[in-house]
């Protein structure tokens, strides 16, 4: 298996011959790549996502006899690391921030205002919630505490 993704997913010459080095050379030449392919991606990201996938399928094939490796192997990879590279793409614009006031406003004549809120605890063990029928007036409201 790991062959076959091996050689499906070189992109270049120059990183096909990192195949007659050592261990560490090999290794060394991959993670030091400078080269682009597949519509700009870093090979050394596409190099590490590999090594990472071919590992984890191995483990699952051994520990999981259910596995099937997927059936394109080298779009998977491709995929993760495309979508990795988003997440870590840093939007370095400045943007001007404008504090706003914000304020409670009574409905319109014959209309009523339903305001709801709530909390909780990050674990999610306790929570509250609260809220209130309004017209020009409170109408009804209510409150509720949440325990886990």
């Amino acid at each position: 298996m790991a062959q076959r993704i091996w050689n499906k997913i070189m992109c270049s010459d120059s990183i096909a011959r990192t195949w007659n080095l050592d261990w560490n050379g090999w290794l060394h030449a991959n993670t030091h790549c400078k080269l682009r392919c597949y519509g700009g991606l870093m090979w050394v990201n596409i190099f590490i996502f590999t090594c990472w996938f071919i590992w984890k399928w191995r483990c699952k094939r051994i520990f999981d006899s259910e596995f099937r490796c997927p059936f394109d192997p080298v779009t998977v990879i491709l995929d993760t690391v495309t979508e990795w590279g988003r997440a870590h793409t840093c939007d370095t614009r400045v943007t001007e921030k404008v504090a706003v006031t914000v304020k409670w406003t009574k409905p319109p004549p014959g209309w009523v205002k339903l305001n709801v809120d709530g909390a909780r605890t990050q674990n999610g063990s306790i929570g509250a919630g609260g809220g209130g029928l309004l017209e020009i007036v409170m109408v009804i409201g209510y409150l509720v505490s949440l325990l886990a």
